[in-house]
């Protein structure tokens, strides 16, 4: 049962990661094309 347990917490854990660096790559890609967007016309 322990087992189980830990498995679901870390693959929670993996998700929650892969969502936030997701979310931040998203947002950091969206400023940079702004940014070269702004740059080059």
């Amino acid at each position: 049962m322990v087992e189980y347990v830990m498995v679901a917490g870390i693959l929670t854990a993996m998700v929650l990661i892969l969502a936030v660096f997701l979310y931040t790559f998203r947002e950091y890609s969206g400023r940079t094309l702004d940014l070269v967007s702004s740059d080059y016309p």
